[in-house]
């Protein structure tokens, strides 16, 4: 697998997803960078669950751990045999659905969850939409492409084609609302999520009728017929994953054949521009005048993503009689005649003009998918400021919180009812920054691709070691295809560092280029290795892989070194206090536990089964004991195998004395 690098200040330590233990991370949880958790009920979930990261900028920073709270509580266990979903609202509303389902930010739910370390929260609550009786078609949405994502974050690309049909299924529920003719989908704004939008306004100028201009009239929106390109290019992809290269192809046709039509009518080549299309008494399909935000949305779904397209998006975005204000972007431009800076009225839910969380997210989606293309002049520090905006926008009081819609040039929530708005889970913002920030870019491929938007230059790999361990030099294979051309080359210089600080330094006339390159410094103690890569001016730096060998432990073996197997498993740090170095040791332990060493455990040697097994009191309140088993070992190499365990012990060391 190939690693390939970016230029960001950002380090991400994300804990790994699946049956391997947590790497550990040994710094003070109590730096600054990190989430105060005191103030917060469920320690465990976000210990067990989320990736930290160092953010340079405390505002971004102090908003991505507050949003995994919020998250958190949002979150809904409903009945056995259904599991998890992600409810809209704290507390429930009238018009939710079954187990309080709302699919509106389903899309956004699923986006955001897939960067937590259990895969439960988003497999059970996709497949309440996909299997189960929660309503896909209640609002517009883009819930497979969410889960398609998801599959290219997680690995688990079977998953996404065991659901094929169902995938299928969820298309074709869009069919009452296709014009075959026009090639295009059709719904009110109001339940393409965005009520009292600019169709409502135009097709109802002088307020006679509230239903009308509240919900708006059947319109070919460039929102949802993007979500319906990305929803039939999922379902092509879990037919790649299945192996059917039919479904693939329909499903293309399908997708390519409504973004041609989006291309053909909804694109306003004076304004330039994605725009809504009012469909009723409307036969030469005449655009309507606003540009609204959802004329960018398409951008994160791949379409349009050419100057052609995207220039005039980039200019809109950062126009401040465009979209630009202090806390937006705004739903509609300012220079449109319809654009409400203040809300008439008490009604919750303007979009002309507020700045709304969940349009928010899918504008920095389609930034950083713009930024990437490389057919703007789009620029890292312009995608920082709208990151950096959206952060400050998501406040209240001085202190990190998210409502409905946010006033667009005031410090005010417009929309934020007491007891119903609060954490209002209607957006993403931990995805925009892992994925659009840091750049950690799902592929469907075996390779892992980290293309940060950032104007740094360069880029560290951070390494950490189950315990700390004695070490004196890095093997790494720098990866170089400058000489076909490519972008990726040699680090015109690289570091090496660990707990001590420095440890070596090498230019890159020093460097061999697509070989192994062996680094060596003074023997250290260390948990981790931190491989620090400067960049030549437009290029990126790759790594294909890194080695550190230690000698050969015995007959004193570390359980924090062994193949550890488990559900709960993991790896845990014990005595890091008054500057004492911890030690690390294997606990969380389950009847599916294998190679810990606690509790009622079943002993195998060579694969062969020892009658009586291994039995070890609590050690989480009366220190570590010492147990001593006879076995017979076979000449030559041997493994021990221990499974099962408990909660209450944890394992530190196994000792194999011969007699």
């Amino acid at each position: 697998m190939l690693l390939v690098l970016a230029a960001t200040t950002c380090v991400l330590y994300v804990k790994l997803v699946g049956s391997a233990p947590a790497a550990i991370d040994t710094r003070d949880k109590n730096a600054p960078f990190y989430l105060d958790k005191s103030q917060y009920f469920s320690h465990s979930f976000l210990d067990n669950e989320i990736p930290y990261i160092d953010i340079p900028d405390e505002t971004i920073r102090d908003v991505y751990y507050y949003r995994w709270t919020s998250l958190e509580r949002n979150l809904r266990y409903t009945t056995a045999g259904t599991g998890y979903m992600t409810t809209e609202f704290v507390q429930p509303v009238w018009y939710a659905q079954a187990f309080g389902t709302i699919n509106a930010a389903a899309g956004h739910h699923l986006d955001e969850a897939k960067w937590l370390r259990s895969s439960k929260y988003t497999d059970d609550y996709f497949q309440l939409y996909a299997r189960g009786p929660a309503n896909s078609t209640q609002y517009t949405e883009w819930i497979l492409h969410a889960a398609e994502r998801k599959a290219l974050v997680t690995g688990d690309k079977q998953f996404l084609a065991d659901h094929l049909d169902d995938l299928q299924r969820a298309v074709h529920a869009w069919d009452k609302v296709y014009d075959k003719d026009v090639g295009l989908y059709y719904y009110q704004p109001v339940w393409d999520a965005q009520e009292l939008s600019l169709p409502g306004f135009v097709a109802d100028p002088d307020n006679t009728d509230w239903e009308l201009r509240k919900d708006g009239p059947d319109t070919y929106r460039p929102s949802h017929n993007a979500y319906m390109v990305a929803n039939a290019r999922a379902v092509a992809r879990a037919a790649e994953f299945a192996g059917n290269s039919k479904v693939q192809a329909e499903y293309t046709r399908m997708a390519d054949g409504i973004e041609a039509a989006m291309f053909k009518h909804l694109w306003d080549p004076k304004k330039k521009f994605f725009m809504d299309i009012i469909r009723a008494n409307n036969p030469n399909l005449t655009r309507l005048e606003g540009r609204e935000q959802v004329g960018v949305f398409p951008f994160r779904f791949g379409v349009g993503l050419n100057e052609t397209y995207a220039q005039p998006a980039v200019d809109a975005l950062f126009d401040p009689q465009g979209f630009l204000t202090p806390y937006g972007p705004t739903t509609l431009e300012v220079r449109d005649p319809w654009y409400m800076a203040e809300k008439p009225d008490s009604y919750c839910c303007y979009w002309n003009g507020q700045s709304w969380p969940y349009s928010t997210s899918h504008t920095l989606k389609s930034l950083a998918s713009i930024y990437r293309s490389g057919t703007t002049n789009l620029t890292a520090d312009q995608y920082y400021l709208y990151l950096k905006t959206y952060a400050q926008t998501q406040h209240k009081n001085g202190k990190p919180y998210v409502a409905e819609s946010h006033y667009p040039h005031k410090a005010a929530w417009s929309a934020d009812g007491f007891n119903h708005s609060e954490h209002y889970a209607h957006s993403t913002n931990n995805d925009d920054v892992i994925s659009g920030l840091l750049g950690i870019v799902p592929q469907a491929d075996d390779t892992l691709v980290i293309s940060p938007i950032s104007p740094n230059k360069n880029d560290t790999l951070t390494i950490t070691f189950p315990r700390f361990r004695n070490i004196s030099s890095v093997t790494l294979a720098a990866y170089s295809e400058a000489g076909r051309n490519g972008d990726v080359d040699l680090p015109t210089k690289l570091e090496v560092w660990g707990s001590q600080g420095l440890l070596a330094t090498r230019s890159e006339s020093a460097l061999i280029a697509n070989d192994r390159n062996e680094i060596k410094f003074e023997q250290t103690e260390t948990s981790f290795i931190a491989i620090n890569m400067y960049n030549k001016p437009g290029r990126y730096v790759g790594l294909c892989e890194v080695e550190v060998w230690v000698p050969p432990s015995g007959p004193t073996y570390h359980a924090a070194d062994a193949l550890l197997k488990g559900t709960t498993l993991d790896v845990l740090l014990e005595g890091n206090t008054n500057g004492a170095k911890p030690k690390s040791v294997v606990g969380a332990l389950a009847s599916d536990s294998v190679v810990s060493f606690s509790g009622n455990l079943g002993l195998e040697i060579n694969q062969v089964p020892q009658a009586g097994g291994i039995a070890l009191k609590p050690t989480d309140n009366g220190g570590y004991g010492r147990v001593e088993v006879p076995v017979k070992l076979a000449s030559g190499k041997n493994f021990v195998t221990l499974r099962g365990g408990s909660p209450w012990i944890k394992l530190d060391t196994l000792t194999v004395s011969l007699s």
